[in-house]
């Protein structure tokens, strides 16, 4: 595995813990976890990252993604481990004062987060036009207020695909292909 990269990531997160002051605003990061291929799932997690670092570095949240780390410890494809990972997410979730839907499709992990959100009248912002209405059916469905969702264009990172931003010049210094080659090899 790439040291340079083990160590950047590791004084980055150094970083936040002197950022993430109290007083700083919230954000949960739902994007896609699972894919059909584990090489799929690593890349959904580095977007994940991604969309983490963004909301930190550029906007300014105490952001949090736990689906960009716990699968390194839990294997989603374990049912006990992934019910784990799931109620973890949700008590994460539940501790953020708002939700960045991100991407450009919904997952069955994404909509069970959103119903959660909704049903607790946390503020979502969707960035995706295409998932938008999605989103605000899920809401509406769940006994969620349409007026806590928000369809917001101005951060075009967000809206991306994890595809995408793996071919981003953001999130190319975060997709690091020998840390992907090393998910894969290791789950694989």
């Amino acid at each position: 595995m790439n040291e340079n990269y083990l160590q950047g990531l590791e004084l980055f997160f150094l970083r936040q813990l002197h950022k993430n002051k109290a007083d700083k605003e919230s954000v949960y990061i739902c994007s896609p976890l699972r894919s059909e291929t584990r090489l799929g799932t690593v890349i959904n997690m580095q977007a994940a990252k991604a969309y983490l670092v963004f909301a930190i570095e550029h906007l300014g949240y105490a952001a949090r993604a736990p689906h960009a780390y716990l699968p390194t410890v839990l294997n989603d494809e374990i049912p006990a481990q992934r019910v784990i990972a799931l109620q973890y997410g949700l008590n994460v979730l539940e501790h953020s004062d708002k939700m960045f839907v991100c991407g450009n499709r919904l997952s069955a992990g994404m909509v069970g987060e959103i119903v959660f959100a909704a049903q607790r009248g946390k503020e979502i912002s969707v960035f995706n036009k295409t998932i938008f209405n999605q989103v605000m059916q899920v809401v509406i469905s769940n006994g969620g207020r349409a007026e806590k969702v928000k369809l917001d264009e101005s951060k075009p990172l967000f809206s991306m695909s994890p595809e995408q931003l793996a071919v981003s010049s953001f999130a190319g210094r975060l997709f690091d292909a020998e840390v992907l080659k090393c998910y894969v090899n290791l789950n694989g």
